[in-house]
């Protein structure tokens, strides 16, 4: 059975925001013909579980929201605390250990809350090159 028309634009809404990207209103309907964007979010928030932010947006007179994605705040807790005690942070260990999907938006929010997140790059006598993540105290 195919997927409902509200069900596809949740799942586009909801991949596009997995992505790092935030979304108005306008950006819905332009992109995925989305009209009913605010009862998107609903969904992704009341059954698809995501954490997601709403900044009230003025221009000219003009209101709107713009959604953004936000990391679990339990998830980003329990990785902080990792890298807190001298851990290093790849997208491998966040993936299989924490099962995190979007190791930029937590390092974002990280960085947000004045941690100085350091990456550098290695690359191993066999295999191929990688990123790691410390937080610099």
């Amino acid at each position: 059975m195919a997927k409902s028309t509200f069900e596809t634009k949740i799942a586009k809404v909801k991949e596009h925001l997995m992505s790092g990207r935030s979304i108005t209103s306008w950006e819905a309907i332009q992109l995925y013909g989305c009209t009913r964007l605010s009862a998107v979010i609903f969904e992704l928030k009341n059954r698809h579980g995501l954490t997601i932010a709403s900044e009230l947006i003025t221009e000219d007179g003009v209101h709107y929201s713009k959604y953004s994605l936000k990391a679990d705040p339990k998830l980003k807790a329990e990785m902080k605390d990792y890298m807190m005690r001298g851990n290093y942070m790849t997208k491998e260990v966040a993936e299989q250990v924490f099962e995190c999907k979007n190791l930029d938006m937590v390092l974002n929010e990280l960085r947000e809350e004045g941690l100085n997140i350091i990456s550098k790059r290695r690359k191993p006598l066999c295999g191929k090159e990688f990123t790691i993540w410390t937080i610099e105290k």
